[in-house]
């Protein structure tokens, strides 16, 4: 990995670390150009070394800080990845060799979250409920592996498709069901041998793109 990728993931993490995945935030306490930060971050210039050594003075980190790929203890950390859905099943495995560099984006987390913890981006429409909790389209869930799922729990859990998928879970004394917050969907059956993959305990929406 060149100098060039391990600022624009670093950058990813200290926007999540320092401005609270906020890029407004970050770049006003970095006495950055927010526009110019959104480049770098949506792939579409490089972070120059005037700006990467400003970013290093700025937040006091040691010089060329930036340029490395850093590693980040779970116990310490307060950011979580944004994973992919095709990982979720094997993310307990991936975890454990999960390196900063193997994230495009890293999102603030509670303290005291889990060393399993990750973040996911809400696929589809079946969370967007027309009042109360919701979670629509392209917000992010904060998700738990190590929190015990209870009734009315926000679960990914396995069903029937390719990927694992998000809902509510409901126990009856026969059986287990994954509830969408939305109506317009349905309820989906979950099986005996169903595994929960984590529960949900933040969502995060954002009023702009990523790379806004």
């Amino acid at each position: 990995m060149d100098a060039h990728e391990s600022r624009r993931i670093n950058l990813e993490y200290l926007i999540g670390r320092h401005g609270g995945g906020v890029l407004k935030r970050f770049a006003d306490l970095a006495d950055i150009n927010p526009n110019y930060l959104s480049q770098i971050r949506g792939g579409a210039r490089k972070m120059g070394n005037a700006i990467a050594r400003k970013i290093e003075a700025e937040l006091e980190l040691d010089a060329g800080w930036v340029d490395r790929p850093q590693e980040i203890p779970a116990e310490v950390r307060d950011v979580v990845p944004l994973i992919r859905w095709e990982d979720v099943r094997r993310w307990r495995k991936l975890v454990e060799t999960f390196q900063p560099t193997d994230a495009d984006r890293w999102i603030p987390c509670p303290r005291g979250t889990g060393p399993s913890a990750f973040a996911i981006e809400v696929p589809g429409d079946a969370l967007d409920a027309p009042n109360g909790v919701s979670a629509p389209r392209g917000s992010v869930l904060l998700v738990d592996p190590d929190i015990a799922a209870v009734p009315g729990s926000i679960v990914i859990a396995d069903t029937e498709g390719p990927v694992p998928e998000v809902g509510q879970l409901a126990i009856e004394p026969a059986a287990r069901y994954l509830r969408p917050l939305n109506p317009q969907f349905s309820v989906k059956p979950l099986g005996e041998s169903a595994r929960l993959y984590g529960v949900a305990i933040q969502v995060i929406i954002e009023l702009l793109p990523a790379t806004a």
